[in-house]
């Protein structure tokens, strides 16, 4: 039982992550368009 409720531990951790890095890639995207339209 204890193992199984690590797991799902585990996979919710992964799962956050995996949220946090798009929003940062998502946010860097639209920095870098930002960007583009002040240097042009």
């Amino acid at each position: 039982m204890k193992s199984r409720i690590s797991i799902n531990l585990t996979f919710e951790n992964l799962y956050k992550n995996q949220k946090i890095t798009i929003l940062k890639q998502k946010f860097r995207a639209e920095i870098a368009a930002v960007l583009e339209a002040i240097v042009r």
